[in-house]
């Protein structure tokens, strides 16, 4: 398998609606993208960075840089001298992008011994690691279900509703019942302090059947007073309302935080920006500090980090999902193929990319009655939309391997 060249893209995509956390506002979704072309055959792979950093993540600029300026030219020169593997090295491999801070890793694809050691770096192999896979998969007419093991042929669909504007209370009701007629079978609400247990319960009033769970994105901490809207132990209060999970109510690096907390709640502590390697994985589930895990394949450095993350849940017996990035049709076909494997046991965040994005660069895949479906088509099963790619996309630069 003879690799012609890479191209970086970096895409400017625009939120149809603005979600807000109690960290953050999205409004903007500029995407970085890698396109491989192996001969006939071209692969796409998606960076999950957002448009701005937070306290574990770069930001998207930051994973494009490394990507132009470091990793893709490095990867190619080694590419010249060495050869690139074939399709069926690249899909035996045990891992094809390892999680660049694990030193001993596999090599089929030439990629760990280049990336950038880090979060840039785990994003930047991720983003690499789909577009080879994707490639490899396609000339091996293989599907990214089907490498994974997965044995299922559809799975169910969750989503995620932000702040509204002026915390209005009759918005966020509207926002789920938007997303519950979108088919979606769990809905994960953002909470902040002094946005928590009176919203959370009108939800639950309005919506008693509905799989809730609340993502605290690290806002609350332990205070000298219990009382204090940012004291995390007011989360006691959400027991009653069977809520699934509370997610990262604490600061990623806060486990034994997480831990204690954990000891005062009958809801079960999730984690995710702790979860930010699988170092920190086997910690955090070590320690005790959560009861469900949130997976992320961009932020663990790609599906083969995932695949191991689920497996490592799975011998810990910790429930997991995997989360969402605001992705393209392009990602969001990858996540839910992961969430096949059997140790993702809840829904993940697969809500179709046109509930969020204004234009979708990407195909996704068929969802009816909150489930989406796998299609066994080559590769990841996403078709980029050329017209839309074209228009959105502000930087493109080429790396030749010959």
């Amino acid at each position: 398998m003879n690799a012609s060249g890479i191209e970086v893209l970096l895409v400017n995509l625009v939120m149809s609606r603005r979600v807000v956390t109690a960290t953050e506002v999205h409004e903007l979704r500029p995407v970085c993208l890698v396109r491989v072309v192996i001969g006939d055959v071209v692969g796409w792979g998606e960076c999950g960075a957002l448009a701005a950093p937070t306290t574990v993540d770069p930001d998207v600029r930051a994973v494009h840089r490394a990507l132009v300026d470091e990793v893709v030219p490095r990867l190619c020169r080694q590419w010249q001298r060495t050869g690139m593997p074939s399709s069926r090295e690249i899909i035996e491999a045990s891992e094809v992008v390892a999680d660049p801070s694990v030193e001993d890793h596999g090599h089929a694809t030439g990629v760990p011994d280049l990336i950038l050691r880090g979060a840039i770096g785990r994003m930047c192999a991720a983003t690499i690691e789909m577009a080879l896979l994707d490639a490899a998969l396609k000339a091996e007419s293989l599907s990214l279900a089907r490498w994974l093991g997965v044995e299922r042929h559809a799975v169910e669909i969750g989503g995620v509703v932000g702040i509204p504007p002026a915390r209005d209370r009759v918005a966020l009701l509207d926002d789920v019942a938007r997303v519950v007629a979108g088919g979606m079978r769990r809905v994960r609400l953002k909470i902040a302090p002094g946005w928590d247990l009176e919203p959370v319960r009108a939800v639950r009033e309005h919506f008693g059947d509905l799989v809730l769970q609340v993502d605290a994105n690290g806002a609350y901490r332990f205070t000298d007073d219990p009382g204090a809207p940012m004291d995390a132990r007011r989360l006691v209060m959400l027991d009653d309302l069977e809520i699934a999970c509370v997610e990262q109510p604490l600061s990623p690096d806060d486990l034994a935080g997480h831990r204690r907390l954990a000891a005062c709640l009958r809801t079960p502590v999730a984690l995710d920006e702790s979860l930010r390697s699988l170092e920190a994985l086997e910690r955090a589930l070590s320690s005790g500090a959560c009861r469900i895990a949130c997976v992320k394949p961009a932020r663990l450095g790609g599906l083969a980090a995932a695949r191991a993350a689920s497996e490592l849940c799975g011998r810990f017996g910790v429930e997991a999902f995997v989360g969402g990035f605001f992705e393209t049709g392009l990602g969001r076909c990858a996540n839910a193929a992961l969430c096949g494997l059997p140790s993702f046991g809840l829904p993940g965040d697969l809500s179709d990319p046109a509930t969020y994005l204004e234009e979708n660069p990407f195909s996704y895949l068929p969802m009816h009655e909150g489930m989406v479906t796998f299609l066994d088509a080559p590769g990841l099963g996403a078709r980029p939309r050329s017209e839309v790619l074209r228009r959105c996309t502000v930087s493109r630069v080429w790396f030749s391997v010959h």
